[in-house]
């Protein structure tokens, strides 16, 4: 029986970096260059796959680049004798997972076989679907993994719109990013999964707009939460330094005014 992920090897490229292992030990050698294209294409919401035997259905790795990114560091990179390019090389032997010059190793065992967690294959430029409702609405699955494959997608669409940067700072640290909901999640279904319901919000300001402390007008300004004087100092700043702000317009996928009225009405802390 073939390789599971052998087999759509093709069609998992599209969204994630799939590689050959070179060795029972699942030798990998991992392109600076490429990597940084998935980075700049998805931001963290991709995997890395290693296939290993090609006629053993689940000899294969499906990790996600958020859980071992860490290791994937400019220090850590190989620098080819022949042609000077840049690559991380590593191995995986008893579910371990090595990069050369990174000094921790990372048990994988949870990703090997897994083809649950195969990203599904929808490109950031990809058309819409006909029918925003199959898009758009998660119902609660009865699975974590299900909800958070489908997220994933959300998060990369949202993403990618911005540039990769919040829309109210300069930050631009995928890891500090969040695809913050307008509407929020639990309050409709229908929206749960629509890019024109996200901004991309850095951490801080996530927690402060999922928490009612500011909100937007209808042209995107900034509108904070009145009596900050009984905040604490910290917060304070934080509103202060976006008060009276726009939001940079996304590349696609604009926030839509209903969901903007929603936050304003139903969620921010008047």
């Amino acid at each position: 029986m073939s390789n599971l992920a052998f087999a759509r090897k093709s069609e998992l490229k599209r969204a994630n970096y799939v590689l050959m292992a070179t060795t029972p030990e699942h030798k990998f050698n991992f392109a600076r260059r490429t990597m940084q294209d998935y980075i700049r294409r998805f931001a963290s919401s991709f995997s890395l796959i290693i296939i290993g035997n090609e006629y053993e259905p689940r000899n294969f790795y499906v990790m996600p680049y958020q859980a071992v990114s860490h290791l994937f560091t400019e220090d850590s990179l190989s620098v080819s004798s022949k042609s000077n390019a840049r690559r991380w090389v590593g191995t995986i032997r008893g579910h371990m997972l090595q990069v050369n010059n990174a000094a921790p190793k990372v048990d994988v065992s949870s990703y090997y076989g897994r083809a649950d967690l195969f990203e599904p294959t929808i490109e950031p430029t990809d058309p819409e679907h006909q029918n925003p409702l199959d898009d758009y609405a998660i119902e609660n699955y009865p699975t974590e993994i299900s909800a958070r494959l489908k997220q994933s997608v959300f998060r990369r669409r949202v993403l990618t719109s911005y540039g990769s940067q919040c829309c109210l700072t300069e930050t631009t640290e995928t890891d500090l990013l969040v695809a913050s909901h307008i509407v929020p999640w639990s309050a409709r279904v229908e929206s749960r999964l629509d890019p024109s319901n996200g901004l991309c919000l850095s951490t801080l300001y996530d927690a402060l707009f999922d928490k009612g402390y500011f909100t937007f007008s209808d042209s995107m300004r900034v509108i904070c939460r009145p009596r900050t004087v009984e905040l604490s100092q910290y917060v304070r700043n934080a509103l202060n330094a976006i008060d009276g702000h726009t939001a940079a317009a996304p590349l696609k996928h604009p926030p839509k005014p209903e969901f903007i009225r929603y936050h304003r009405d139903n969620v921010f802390v008047k």
